[in-house]
This record gives C-alpha cells, sequence and structure tokens, in this order.
C-alpha cells in the first residue's frame, strides 16, 4: 500500500455558493480549527454572558462540526495537507457562469460628468473592477472620494449585460438609498429601491439597507449578485447572518470600501462572507495623484480649566491636596468617559470657541461640516453658530438631502451632524473645513469621517481638517491612537495647545483675540 493511500481523508462538502463543511477529521483537528478561527470580540470582557461563564468571549469562523465557509477554505486546506490528510472534494453547487469582459478607462465615456465631459474612469477604478470579476467577488479596499459608486455601477452594468444577473446593492442608510440609485441610474442602468413605502424588488437592480432587507431576507434569494458597500458594516452579526441564511445561492458577492475593521474578529467575519481583498488603493496616494484633495490636517488640544474645581478639592481636603499636583488632579478629575463627555458637553464656554472656530474658518475658506458625538450637544452648537443646521436621523430623508444640497449652491453653509448619521458614505464635494469633535478613537469612523471632506470639485482641490479635542485623561487616550492612525495613513498634521478660557471677556462671555 502507498504512503498516498494510507493518508486519512477529509472530505470538504461545498453546500452552496457560501457555505461548507469539513468531514472525517480526527476530534483534536476539529478542536485545533475552532480555536484557530476563534477570536475574542470587540468589548467581550464587559458582555453578562462572559462575566458569568456561559461564553469564552469569542466568535468562532469553523464549528465543532467543520461548518465553515468557502472564503476560509485557502486558509483551511494548507492545514489540512500538513496534518496529512488526503483531500476530497465534493462541490454541490449549479454551474453558473460568471464570466464577464475586462473594462478599461472609456467603459462609460459615451457618458457626461457635471462639466460636460466624458467620463474617463481612474486606473484605480479600472483595475479594482477588474479584479473583483476577475476573482469572482471579494474587496475592494479603496480611500474615501475615490469613486467606488461609479465602480459599483460598472459592475452591475457588466453583470446585467454579459450573464444577466440581478444586482442587490446593500448601503448603510436610507440617504445612501437615493444617492446609490441616482448613482447607477446615470448610466443608463435599470435600479429601484427597496425601504419603508418605498419597495421596487421586481427591478433589474435594487439598492436598500440590511435593516430594511431584515423585514424581508427572502428578497436576498432573488439575486445572483450581492454588493455591499460600506461593507466594515458587514462586521454587523445581522447582516452576516442574513448573508449566510439568505444570500447564500448568491454566485457573486462584492464589498466595497475605504477601511476595514482592526480588531481580528470584525475583520474575519468580513471575510467569512465576501471574501478577501482583491485589490487596495489607499487615500494617501489617491491624493498624490490629485484624484483626492489635498489634506490640511490641524489638531486642536483644547486645555480645559479646572482650576475652580481644584480650588474646592484644596479648601475641602488641603492635606491629600498638598500631596498632589493640578495636572495629576486635573488627569484623575473625572474617573469615567461619560462623565468626562457630560463635562466638556455641558461646558457653555467650549461650545462658544467651538463655534467661533467653525464661524471663522467658515468666512475664510468656506462651506464647513461638523462632526459631533451625540444629538444634544449637536444642537447646542448648530445654536451656536450663526445660520448653521443641525441634520439627525429624525430629520426625513428628503430634508436632509436639501441640505446637503446646498453645499453646491453656497460658499457659507455650515451643518452640524453626528458622525453615527454622517460619518460614512456621503458623497459632498463641496466641504472646505472638515471639524472633528471629541472624536474618540475608532480607527473607522476616523478614517471615514475625513474621507467626507477628501472629495475635489471644481473650485476645490484641499481641505482643512480640525481635530478638536480636550486635554483631560480620555480625551488624551483618544487623540494618541487618532494619532497613530494619521501616521498609518501617512496624514501630517500640525499640533496647537489652545487655552480657550482666556480668550473670553468675563463681563460677555465673548472670544476675544
Amino acid at each position: 500500500m502507498s504512503l498516498s493511500e494510507r493518508k486519512p481523508l477529509a472530505t470538504i462538502k461545498i453546500l452552496d455558493e457560501l457555505n461548507a463543511v469539513v468531514i472525517g477529521l480526527e476530534r483534536v483537528h476539529y478542536e485545533h480549527f475552532y480555536n484557530a478561527l476563534g477570536f475574542f470580540t470587540k468589548g467581550y470582557i464587559f458582555k453578562p454572558q462572559y462575566k458569568t461563564g456561559r461564553w469564552d468571549g469569542k466568535a468562532r469562523f469553523f464549528n465543532k462540526n467543520g461548518k465553515t465557509s468557502i472564503n476560509l477554505l485557502p486558509y483551511i486546506i494548507p492545514d489540512l495537507k500538513n496534518m496529512g490528510y488526503k483531500i476530497k472534494l465534493i462541490d454541490q453547487r449549479s454551474p453558473a457562469n460568471t464570466t464577464v469582459p475586462e473594462i478599461d478607462d472609456t467603459y462609460f465615456s459615451k457618458f457626461m460628468d457635471d462639466e460636460g465631459q466624458p467620463i474617463i474612469l481612474g486606473e484605480h477604478q479600472v483595475n479594482g473592477v477588474n479584479a473583483l470579476t476577475t476573482n469572482g467577488g471579494g474587496i475592494l479596499l479603496a480611500g474615501t472620494g475615490a469613486g467606488k459608486s461609479i465602480a459599483a455601477a460598472a459592475l452591475v452594468d457588466l453583470y446585467n449585460r454579459n450573464t444577466n444577473f440581478r444586482c442587490l446593492i446593500i448601503v448603510p442608510n436610507k440617504d445612501l438609498i437615493n444617492q446609490t440609485t441616482a448613482d447607477i441610474a446615470k448610466f443608463d442602468i435599470a435600479v429601484g429601491k427597496y425601504y419603508g413605502d418605498v419597495k421596487e424588488p421586481n427591478v433589474q437592480n435594487v439598492v436598500s439597507t440590511w435593516q430594511s432587507l431584515q423585514n424581508n431576507p427572502q428578497l436576498m434569494g432573488m439575486f445572483q449578485v450581492i454588493i455591499v458597500d460600506e461593507c466594515h458594516g458587514a462586521a454587523a452579526n445581522v447582516l452576516k447572518q442574513m448573508i449566510l441564511d439568505y444570500g447564500n445561492e448568491a454566485v457573486v458577492r462584492i464589498g466595497l470600501t475605504g477601511t476595514l475593521p482592526k480588531e481580528p474578529a470584525e475583520a474575519m467575519c468580513i471575510t467569512y462572507v465576501l471574501g478577501d481583498v482583491v485589490y487596495e488603493v489607499p487615500a494617501r496616494e489617491l491624493i498624490d495623484k490629485g484624484w483626492l484633495a489635498k489634506l490640511r490636517l490641524r489638531v486642536y488640544n483644547l486645555v480645559e480649566d479646572l482650576v475652580p474645581e481644584w480650588n474646592f478639592y484644596k479648601q475641602a481636603k488641603p492635606e491629600e491636596a498638598a500631596k498632589t499636583k493640578y495636572a495629576t488632579f486635573k488627569k484623575e478629575f473625572f474617573p469615567d468617559y461619560p462623565s468626562e463627555k457630560t463635562y466638556l458637553q455641558k461646558n457653555k464656554k467650549r461650545i462658544e470657541f467651538i463655534a467661533n472656530v467653525v464661524e471663522t474658518a467658515t468666512k475664510d475658506s468656506g462651506n464647513s461640516f461638523v462632526l459631533v458625538n451625540g444629538i444634544p450637544f449637536g444642537k447646542k452648537l448648530a445654536d451656536s453658530i450663526e445660520n448653521a443646521y443641525f441634520v439627525y436621523g429624525q430629520d426625513e430623508t428628503e430634508v436632509r438631502k436639501k441640505i446637503y444640497e446646498l453645499f453646491a449652491k453656497y460658499d457659507d453653509v455650515v451643518v452640524v451632524s453626528t458622525y453615527q448619521l454622517a460619518s460614512t458614505g456621503l458623497n459632498i464635494k463641496r466641504i472646505f473645513n472638515l471639524f472633528l469633535v471629541d472624536a474618540g478613537k475608532s480607527f473607522i469612523q476616523i478614517i471615514q469621517s475625513i474621507g467626507r471632506g477628501l472629495r475635489k470639485a471644481k473650485d476645490k482641490d484641499s481641505v482643512n481638517v480640525y481635530d478638536i479635542h480636550g486635554d483631560l485623561k480620555f480625551g488624551q487616550k483618544h487623540i494618541k491612537e487618532r494619532k497613530k492612525f494619521y501616521k498609518e495613513q501617512k496624514y501630517n498634521y500640525t499640533e496647537h495647545d489652545v487655552e480657550y478660557s482666556k480668550m473670553f471677556d468675563n463681563e460677555d462671555d465673548t472670544v476675544v483675540y
């Protein structure tokens, strides 16, 4: 008997276009993959199931019975071979032709841009689309402003024309349904919407949100191509499970995004349902090539004034205060992030200072977009800025759309919104100043937010980005993380310490310089 015949047999059964199961392994090897493809989830230590010992805090991508994703087989098969297994493949999928021709930069040249010129695709758009179609899916990782909506339109058109596949485009929110539909329809591509009271599921191509699809997940089974825009959202368990359960017959699954999560569990979750990155172009490269606006990033470190609290502490506890420096007291004064955040967002002088910076920047260089954490604070800040609009989720979609359209018509528009609503996906070109107020430490939120300002316009080739934060404990922790992100993305920045409380006239609290 030959050596190959003595090898144990591992059978990989491909169940559908996404799910697979590995059969015939020794129990110790099932345990190996179960553990190797298990990753701690973000914030697991705070979950009740972990605290009570009912869960080990990990997301698993290979279960104890061998169930996994087709997309993870390139990671699994080499290990199986090293373990000495002979591999048998059983493919239960129906044959499907996914072949489409490659495109060049003239693919949409019969259509005109906003300036009346033929639309010529960028090199990165051409390479990205061709990489995705050649691979039969995967992820296009391209800096915000790279023109992923045109890439999506090209993908939809290619699959419509060459395979007659129907395409479902999933976007993060309702605002992007209208925007994406318009971006695709301008190339004479049939496209419908599915959300709220607007339901057009029988159009060749449909744009929807995962929230809308959650109410009718069977709809996903009507499409052969699923394109997830801003696919870092695919890490959400709901979307992942929907694709696994109802999008598992789609022969092509594609993700488009400018950022991917750094947490291993979230990153693997996206790979599990959409595959690997097949083409990448960072924002820094697009800036250097002139595709995106030049970035002028200023980091404003606001020096918070806790002297009144310090003086009270010295009177109340003089012996302890004698052993404590003001800097230490200031650093430890707020026990947690919520209490620090509450103090900052209720500080009238701080709000007035930020409002003044926004007004000055708008008068000097044009339209401003301000991103904040929290609706009450956003409303206060907008009320403090002359003629500013506050935009949030409770506004009707059409109301938000009309406000966003003001950026194209005027030069003194100020919009305040939340990171949750506006940090991802919005295509507003004439943002000349972008303000990130107390932006936190989420890599995706930070980089996506900066992307709001990087789009170029006819009269715009640069953007001013202001990172405004406090010098208290958690503000300093967060900016330390953000500066790591900036360096990683090769975004140069300048730093400025601002003792803003000294800029006020004591009589009427107006800012003075």
